[in-house]
Parts: C-alpha cells; structure tokens; sequence
C-alpha cells in the first residue's frame, strides 16, 4: 500500500514549511556546495522510515510529521 494523494500533500506541506524554515540554518557540509534543507528533510524520513514517504501507508503519516518536526527543530 501506499500513501494517499490527501495524505501525500500534508507530508509535501509539512516539509515545505520544514525546509523554508532550515533555510540558511543547516552546517555546511563537505558534500554539497549549498545543503538543501528540503532535500535534507525528505533524506531524514526516508532513513528513519526505511522507505520513501510515498510507499508508506497512510497510517504513518502522524510518524512522518513528527520526524519532520523533529528534523525542522534539531537541524544537522
């Protein structure tokens, strides 16, 4: 099962007010020229849940957010 298109876009929203709020705010890194706060909170779910956020099912979607609160609250 997957997540549903309703689902999918309260993830999308969640990690766009994540990201715009990590704008400037994560450290450098060796890796990247300029770190992507949106690429670098879509990594975070994606290592923590052990899959896209798409292939979740919708009832880890309150999982998800809390993971991106978490991410948007601790930047690294």
């Amino acid at each position: 099962m997957s997540l549903s298109e309703v689902q999918a876009r309260v993830v999308r929203e969640a990690v766009a007010a994540a990201g715009a709020a990590l704008e400037d705010k994560l450290p450098p890194s060796p890796h990247h020229h300029r770190r992507n706060p949106y690429a670098h909170v879509y990594k975070y779910v994606k290592n923590q849940m052990g899959k896209s956020y798409k292939d979740c099912d919708d009832d880890d979607v309150e999982q998800i957010i809390e993971l991106i609160d978490y991410c948007r609250r601790n930047p690294f």
